[in-house]
């Protein structure tokens, strides 16, 4: 999360974006294509800030869910939120709210359906709660998976996979 922050932080500066981290200790690997999650996590980020353009404070929080064997990160912003209409549709592919409630800030509709994609692809789950005028909260929920281990004990992993 924090080499994703260090691409995004610039947003977070123009738009006066307070970022406040609460990070779970000892949080355990998980098993990831560390492109695709920083794919995912930028695109949360920069929404975030694009909600807030005056303003506001954005806080994230990593931390284990031990019942359900998941690494959960929330990122939450004090934006402007999105309406319930817009909140049904907001991870369908093309669809925006960038145009309507963001001064013309233009937007493809597309990151959050990638960013959908890529955590199911990941058996994760993404969701969202909003309230208009209050803000909006993202959760990406990721399996911890059990790392395999090679014939000398070490573990192993794909080309494409890392721990995180």
């Amino acid at each position: 999360m924090e080499s994703t922050l260090a691409l995004v932080i610039h947003h977070a500066n123009v738009n006066d974006v307070e970022i406040v981290r609460h990070y779970g200790v000892n949080l355990p690997d998980i098993e990831i294509d560390p492109t695709q999650i920083e794919q995912v996590f930028i695109n949360l980020l920069v929404n975030a800030c694009h909600a807030m353009p005056m303003g506001g404070r954005m806080t994230i929080v990593m931390r284990m869910d031990l019942e359900r064997d998941l690494i959960v990160t929330t990122i939450e912003d004090t934006g402007h939120g999105i309406s319930e209409d817009n909140l049904s549709r907001i991870f369908d592919p093309f669809f925006t709210t960038k145009n309507q409630e963001l001064n013309g800030v233009a937007g493809t509709g597309l990151g959050l359906s990638v960013s959908y994609g890529i955590i199911e692809n990941h058996g994760g789950q993404i969701t969202v709660q909003s309230a208009v005028g209050q803000g909006t909260v993202f959760t990406v929920e990721l399996p911890i998976v059990s790392l395999m281990s090679t014939a000398d004990g070490q573990p192993s992993s794909e080309d494409n996979i890392s721990t995180v």
